[in-house]
């Protein structure tokens, strides 16, 4: 009987740990500013992998160091734009966190998309 228990207390965090799979876009507004922002996040193995993208700024396909994902919590980085974004997963399966750069946080949500294509790069 406790093996049954424990594999039903293991359904809900599997299914959730899969929300998490897919591509997720939002916009940083500051001041006037708005600026496009997609990541997607994959599994490979039993770790998560994410990459950034900001194509307004010319940024494609930057990984992220570290990806954590655990009860709802959400949390990727990118030190290379000493970037952080802490999130949570909501009711509604939106991220919704803050996106902090050089101790500069601006509030986003992030929205679950089908598919995200990105921009190719220019062979030169």
């Amino acid at each position: 009987m406790k093996k049954i228990l424990i594999l039903f207390l293991l359904i809900p965090v599997n299914l959730l740990s899969q929300e998490i799979i897919g591509n997720w876009t939002g916009t940083l507004v500051f001041g006037i500013q708005k600026i496009e922002l997609n990541i997607l996040i994959e599994r490979e193995g039993q770790e998560l992998k994410a990459s950034m993208d900001i194509p307004e700024q010319g940024v494609l396909k930057n990984k992220a160091s570290t990806v954590f994902f655990e009860t709802r919590n959400f949390e990727i980085s990118f030190p290379e734009f000493n970037i952080v974004y802490k999130a949570e997963l909501s009711e509604q399966l939106d991220l919704i966190g803050d996106f902090v750069q050089n101790g500069f946080s601006i509030p986003i949500v992030l929205k679950k998309m089908g598919y995200y294509f990105r921009a190719a790069t220019n062979p030169k």
